[in-house]
Formats: C-alpha cells, sequence, structure tokens
C-alpha cells in the first residue's frame, strides 16, 4: 500500500507544480529553486522532491519545486545567472536525448554538475486484462497491433529495438511528456503499453491495476520487484537500448559559487543517512545512488558512447 505520507506527498506536489508553474526569474537568497524538466509524477519529480525535503529538514534550507518541460527546463537553469540558486534536477532525456534531438544551444558540459543522488527503473507496463506476461507482448507484437506510449526520448528507441528484435508486425509509438500522462492513458485503455519509469506507476501496481512485464535496468533486478524479468534477457539482445536506465543528478549554471555547490554536495551526503529517504526510492523502484562531480562526468562519457547508437537512429529515422 501507498503509505499516507507518500500520498500528501504527491498531492502537495502537484499543487506546489501548479503554483510555480509560472515561476520566474531568480529564487529568494534564502531558498533554492529545484527546477524538475519533467511533469508532476515521474520518477525525477518524486526523487526530487525527495531530496528536498531531506535537505530541507536537515539543513533548514527552504527548496521550492519547478515543473517544467525537459527542454524549457533545462534552458531556464542554463540561462540563469551564476548567483540564482536555481538548481536543475538534471538526466539523460533534457541533458543528452533532447539535445540529440533539436538545435539547443547547451549539452551536458554546459552545467556545473554537483552529484547524482538516484537511478530510477524504466518499465514496461500494461492493464492486468490486456498482457499477463512479456512473452505474450512479443507475440501479440509478431501477430497484430501494439500501442506504445512513451514518456522518455529514449522510448522511442527502445521500442524500435523491440520492434527489429521481435519482428513486429504493426506496432504504434505515442510520446508523451511524462511517466504520469503515461499511466493515465494505459490505466484506461487508449494504450496497449507504457514504457515509463517505475516510480511513475508504482502506486497503480501496488493497487493491482497495473501489471509489470519487465524492467530495463542493466545490473540487477529492480530491489523492490525481484521476480520482475530483465527485457534484454527475454528478447536475447544485448543492444544497449534494452538495459537503459534514467538517473537523477543535481546541476548549476556555470560560474555558480563553490561553496552553493559543495553545500549541496554535502547536504544530499546527510541525506542519504537517513533511512527512510532510501527505502522510499526503493520501494518506488528507485535506487539511491551517489556520484560526486568527479565520478559524474565519467558517467556523462558512458552516456556519450551510449548516445553514438541513439544519435545514429535519430538519422536513420528522421526528426522525431
Amino acid at each position: 500500500m501507498i503509505r499516507r505520507r507518500n500520498l500528501a506527498i504527491g498531492i502537495c506536489g502537484s499543487m506546489l507544480a501548479s503554483s510555480m508553474s509560472n515561476a520566474q526569474g531568480v529564487a529568494r537568497a534564502s531558498e533554492l529553486m529545484f527546477v524538475v524538466p519533467a511533469g508532476a509524477g515521474g520518477s525525477a519529480d518524486i526523487s526530487g522532491r525527495l531530496l528536498a525535503r531531506g535537505i530541507t529538514s536537515i539543513q533548514n534550507t527552504p527548496i521550492v519545486i519547478s515543473n517544467r518541460s525537459a527542454i524549457e527546463g533545462v534552458l531556464h537553469v542554463f540561462n540563469s545567472p551564476a548567483d540564482s540558486r536555481n538548481v536543475l534536477v538534471g538526466g539523460p532525456n533534457g541533458l543528452f536525448f533532447a539535445p540529440a534531438r533539436e538545435n539547443l544551444p547547451y549539452n551536458s558540459d554546459s552545467f556545473e554538475p554537483v552529484c547524482m543522488f538516484s537511478m530510477a527503473a524504466f518499465v514496461l507496463v500494461s492493464r492486468p486484462d490486456k498482457f499477463s506476461n512479456i512473452n505474450e507482448l512479443v507475440s501479440a507484437m509478431q501477430t497484430g497491433r501494439v500501442n506504445f506510449a512513451s514518456s522518455q526520448g529514449d522510448g522511442r528507441y527502445l521500442i524500435d529495438r523491440m520492434i527489429r528484435t521481435t519482428n513486429a508486425r504493426d506496432t504504434v509509438a505515442i510520446s508523451y511528456r511524462g511517466g504520469g500522462d503515461v499511466m493515465r492513458d494505459v490505466l484506461a485503455g487508449i494504450v496497449d503499453i507504457g514504457i515509463t519509469s517505475l516510480a511513475s506507476v508504482a502506486g497503480a501496481v501496488q493497487s493491482n491495476s497495473l501489471r509489470l512485464l519487465a524492467h530495463t535496468l542493466d545490473f540487477g533486478n529492480v530491489s523492490a520487484y525481484p521476480n520482475l524479468p530483465r527485457l534484454s534477457n527475454i528478447l536475447g539482445d544485448n543492444h544497449p537500448a534494452l538495459t537503459t536506465f534514467h538517473w537523477h543528478g543535481l546541476y548549476l549554471p556555470k560560474g555558480s559559487p563553490s561553496n552553493l555547490n559543495l553545500f549541496l554536495q554535502n547536504a544530499t551526503r546527510m541525506v542519504y543517512e537517513d533511512s527512510e529517504f532510501v527505502s522510499e526510492h526503493i520501494s518506488r523502484g528507485m535506487i539511491p545512488r551517489y556520484m560526486n562531480p568527479a565520478q559524474l562526468r565519467e558517467h556523462h562519457a558512458k552516456m556519450e558512447v551510449y548516445m553514438i547508437g541513439y544519435n545514429n537512429w535519430i538519422r536513420e529515422v528522421g526528426s522525431l
């Protein structure tokens, strides 16, 4: 069951996201603004709010949340003054996949990395009355029409790899702004399959309204769902798109004060000592994982290798 505290976070988060939707300019000097380049209810939003709550509790530092679209959110922090105290809750969609598709003035090196703080499982999900397991989905892809909904840029890439691996007959891929929208349309039967973060659909899974079919993490199984099969094991294809995952990090505008960067690093480490912070992430299919700025840069270098295949695919299929 979802605990009442988690439900309260979601309700308050939605209200706060609404109130901050038109937030402009610089946060007050006494507070920080976490800019989440995704809609409310996705893994970046949930994980970022949990971290903000922890930092506020431990350091007594007010943090407000501003939910924006992927490109809008990253551009907002990119264009912010160095002393704005605006913090990007960044991940692969805004920092890597969006620049690959669009002519944007930034890349992953355009920000001051602070730290990585969590990883999120990417899952395939359906209504229980639609598919019982991943094998039924593969069979359906080979014999008839299947509609997919994706909440992330590389979700379309994943769908394409699945189509080629299974020799799918008739598959339609639809892009959505966030995981909450994907969950809504899968629940309503508008689409057959959702590809999104486990955090986005955890509540519906726990209430048995949706069924998990597979996950795409490239290491082990999802801690909260140890029997959930890994997609690459099922399809027998080691292509990176079948083992993708999403991660969340903190980033500052270039030239931001070094003491602010250090404050956020130390505050995040302190939050990691809170067992509730860890357990809430795990229960939602996310893995708390800390990386300092140097380690995060190394992770970016690995992402660049992954992006070679993604960029080639973008050129192959044209603009999305």
